[in-house]
């Protein structure tokens, strides 16, 4: 058995992994736990597999929501809703997203009465989403 003594979680027991490296495998692993600062290619290896349970974690609550989504009725989805993922990033606007957003706040101020908020439209910062909130708030008044 190996003790993990990694500073990011506490020492825990678990059970020795054997793994058949090619040489390329083996420089490319070293090269990783070089760029990453890690102390060991073990600590390496065991963050590699920490992330591949957590991206296995959430592609099975993907798969749970896309699942709820899909059974629910025309009535019950009132707005279709998308599911995606971000790794350790905000999501990316295409080009010319603010022309567009400010497009269709344009046609809903001529309808009156409904506006639009949050990510969607002019950023994804929660400053951005109350900023975004705020002003719809506004523009009802």
């Amino acid at each position: 058995m190996i003790v993990s003594m990694s500073s990011r979680v506490r020492p825990t027991r678990k059970l020795r992994r054997t793994f058949t490296l090619s040489p390329q495998n083996v420089a490319y692993i070293e090269k990783q736990a070089r760029e990453r600062n890690m102390p060991s290619l073990s600590a390496f290896l065991d963050e590699l597999l920490q992330e591949k349970t957590r991206e296995q974690k959430l592609a099975e609550i993907e798969a749970n929501t896309i699942a709820y989504y899909d059974s629910l009725t025309d009535e019950e989805r009132l707005v279709q809703d998308s599911v995606a993922r971000f790794v350790n990033a905000f999501p990316q606007y295409r080009v010319h997203h603010l022309l567009r957003t400010a497009g269709v706040e344009s046609a809903l101020a001529r309808l009156g009465g409904v506006a639009v908020a949050g990510a969607a439209y002019r950023g994804v910062g929660i400053p951005a989403c109350i900023a975004s909130g705020r002003s719809a708030a506004r523009a009802l008044l």
